[in-house]
This record gives structure tokens, C-alpha cells and sequence, in this order.
């Protein structure tokens, strides 16, 4: 199992974006089912419940979207620890850095 993670988004105050990440099934079962989860979700950073299960099957590549929306005031690069998980899957964990932005909503 491989993921590519794009240049994380900025994230500005009141407005919600998307951030696609690639997983791509490349050994091991001939089919599984995998997941992409956000831990330890800063408080002020709310996340659209898009992440799900979904099935793979060998060589198959899959696109998951993850939206984000700041609830409050914030500024600066927040670390965010995501998880590659599933059923036949062995978990990954990356850490990437969202950038934060104040504006007007």
C-alpha cells in the first residue's frame, strides 16, 4: 500500500477546503479495505466526516478527500498526524504541516 500526499492546503478562518490524498494497492492481499484518519485533530480545526472504509483491489489507485474548516482564530503551522489503516492493511503514519490563516468569513 502507497499514499502521495500533495502540498497540504492553507486553511483559512470561516471557509472549508478539500485535500485529496492517493492510496494505490501495490502487494500482499489481492484485495483490502483501507482508510485515511486525522489523530489528534487540533481543537480549532474542524473536519467534515469524509472519512470512510473503501475497497481496493490490486493496482487499484483511489483518491480520498479530506475537508477542513478553522472554527476559530488562528495563525501559523499546525503538525497533523495522519493514519493509513484497514483490513489486510499495514498502518503508516505521516505528519505533515497544515499551514492556518486568519480572514474575514
Amino acid at each position: 500500500m502507497a499514499w502521495f500526499l500533495p502540498p497540504p492546503p492553507q486553511v483559512r478562518w470561516g471557509e472549508e477546503v478539500e485535500w485529496a490524498i492517493e492510496v494505490q494497492h501495490l502487494e500482499g492481499a489481492p484485495a483490502l479495505w483501507a482508510m485515511v484518519e486525522v489523530v489528534d485533530l487540533p481543537p480549532f480545526l474542524e473536519m467534515a466526516p469524509t472519512v470512510q472504509a473503501f475497497p481496493l483491489e490490486m493496482g487499484q489507485r483511489r483518491s480520498i478527500p479530506l475537508r477542513f474548516r478553522l472554527s476559530h482564530p488562528a495563525q501559523g503551522q499546525v503538525p497533523l498526524r495522519l493514519r493509513l489503516s484497514g483490513w489486510n492493511v499495514k498502518p503508516q503514519e505521516k505528519t505533515v504541516s497544515l499551514a492556518v490563516g486568519v480572514s474575514s468569513p
